[in-house]
């Protein structure tokens, strides 16, 4: 399956479950690292793009949370993963994906 398919499956299932993703929804983005400042330098980077940012300790790492009140489109959630993976190497730390909520 590719990404395309993958996402715009994921966009009829939340449909599916009552989301409305044409709408405003708000995302959240993870990223992992056991490295404090690593996160801080994907907060950094982030700086003027609307995030509102939260680290937290998770037992032996941090979790940085960046949400973000947003209509997305599936095709712009694939460049937003594609992005965040780059920025995760970047960075040396793990995205690990995303939820959304309403």
């Amino acid at each position: 399956m590719s990404n395309k398919n993958h996402f715009q499956e994921v966009f009829h299932k939340l449909e599916k479950n009552g989301f409305e993703t044409k709408s405003i929804l708000t995302w959240s983005f993870f990223f992992y690292s056991k490295s404090k400042p690593n996160l801080q330098q994907v907060i950094a980077e982030l700086n003027g793009f609307d995030y509102f940012t939260e680290i937290s300790k998770i037992e032996d790492e941090f979790r940085l949370i960046a949400t973000k009140s947003e209509i997305l489109t599936y095709e712009k959630l694939e460049k937003r993963n594609k992005a965040f993976s780059e920025l995760g190497e970047f960075c040396d730390v793990k995205f690990d994906g995303w939820e959304v909520s309403k």
